[in-house]
């Protein structure tokens, strides 16, 4: 992640003894929080999901790991109700999960824990990458003039 840092400069005067100084502030900030963001509602855009169904895909993208696994504990539910304008309530991040699972964004492998797509998101190195590329399930769809072909292969499933 990239890391940016944010300088803030602030003139003062001292009231008893008229002395003008300077304080400065920095702060760090990540610059591409946004840009997952962005990334993460395109995403949606995509594969037709609702907003608050993006917000919960951002949190399993948050969440994210090198083996590309992701949790989201209740304590991440109750977050996500808090923080979104689109989640009513803890139960309904069940219904929303089940949506990016049916997406084929997402896959269960546990209580709470999930494999994300690498096609789609994957953090490390690329040789680490493809070797998650070749466990995850590959769905192929083919259209034809006869139709269409949905063919799923699974190679190296753990």
């Amino acid at each position: 992640m990239s890391v940016s840092f944010e300088v803030k400069k602030y003139n003062t005067i001292d009231v008893d003894s008229g002395e003008i100084g300077l304080i400065s502030k920095t702060k760090r900030i990540s610059s591409n929080e946004r840009h997952i963001k962005l990334f993460i509602h395109d995403i949606g855009s995509l594969y037709g999901l609702s907003g608050a169904t993006n917000d919960v895909l951002l949190q399993l993208y948050t969440r994210l790991d090198y083996s590309g696994e992701t949790t989201i504990t209740s304590v991440d539910r109750q977050r996500l109700v808090l923080k979104s304008k689109n989640i009513s309530n803890k139960n309904y991040i069940s219904t929303l999960l089940k949506s990016i699972q049916d997406k084929g964004l997402i896959k269960k492998i546990g209580e709470n824990v999930y494999k994300m797509n690498p096609d789609i998101f994957a953090i490390g190195k690329q040789s680490d990458i493809n070797k998650l590329r070749e466990q995850y399930i590959k769905l192929q769809v083919t259209y034809s003039k006869n139709g269409r072909v949905i063919s799923a292969r699974v190679e190296n499933k753990q």
